[in-house]
């Protein structure tokens, strides 16, 4: 996935769009679902579970599918320095009402423990830039 948002920015698509496959939508949005309940570093139960279910939901997936897009999230997000390659492909695939709805998921993952971390506000600030929703 990363590499194709190198080759997007490097240029590489030879008509001038690049268009994202389903799969990569979801491995980003997995990713930053992934990075917001990591961020302020103690992941809960409720946080995993609101994780799948707006998984669930967003992709209407099964049970296997969503654990299936869990471990290719963590690796994804673990594999990135950045929340920039995640954002580039939602950009260029989401219109701007499933950004937003994206910003809602990552609010209700950020208060799914209860509290609000200076992190995790910090990240819905950064996420909403990046996705150019300011």
């Amino acid at each position: 996935m990363f590499e194709r948002v190198v080759e997007y920015l490097e240029g590489g698509a030879s008509d001038g769009a690049q268009r994202f496959e389903n799969k990569d939508v979801r491995a980003a949005v997995a990713a930053l679902f992934f990075h917001m309940i990591f961020v302020d570093g103690e992941v809960t139960r409720q946080e995993l579970a609101t994780l799948k279910l707006l998984l669930t939901d967003k992709f209407h997936l099964s049970s296997e599918q969503v654990d299936h897009l869990c471990r290719e999230g963590v690796a994804e997000e673990k594999a990135s320095a950045t929340l920039f390659p995640f954002t580039t492909i939602l950009n260029r695939a989401l219109s701007p009402k499933e950004r937003r709805d994206l910003i809602s998921n990552l609010q209700s993952l950020a208060y799914a423990d209860g509290v609000l971390h200076p992190l995790e506000s910090r990240m819905i600030g950064q996420v909403t830039r990046l996705l150019n929703l300011n």
